[in-house]
């Protein structure tokens, strides 16, 4: 395997104190399970970074932006839990919701949406974007 490859996980592995209950998906810098925490037995979801010097800083960086976000406090903003490295790989654990936009939209037949549900996610959106204006961060993705 490569070492920038995806960390290949199977379902009941656990890592750290954590047990892999399932994907959750994949993206071009890490991987995402639905996880359970084996401590206090809440459903978490860890994020698995690729194991790449190219992405260190970044991961390091991603780290200190998570905690001063979880310092505000703010019900718009997912909250980490905890963030560990192991042979040099980083892993970040957060709270798990419920759907994204994209798997409400496709529980619709992706029709339009009802505007009293577009009002809610824009809410959401803006009031999230504003907390981030306000400490001077910028999203990235």
């Amino acid at each position: 395997m490569n070492k920038e490859e995806y960390l290949k996980v199977s379902n009941e592995q656990i890592i750290s104190n954590y047990k892999i209950q399932k994907s959750l998906g994949k993206g071009a810098f890490s991987q995402v399970y639905k996880v359970n925490d084996l401590s206090s037995n809440n459903e978490n979801a860890l994020k698995i970074g690729r194991l790449s010097s190219r992405f260190q800083k970044s991961y390091q960086n991603e780290i200190e932006y998570l905690k001063i976000l979880n310092k505000e406090n703010n019900p718009n903003i997912i909250n980490m839990i905890d963030n560990f490295v192991i042979e040099g790989r980083y892993f970040l654990v957060f709270e798990v919701f419920g759907k994204n936009l994209y798997q409400y939209l496709g529980n619709n037949h992706y029709k339009g949406l009802k505007i009293d549900i577009v009002e809610k996610f824009t809410y959401q959106l803006i009031n999230g974007l504003k907390l981030l204006k306000n400490i001077k961060l910028i999203h990235s993705d």
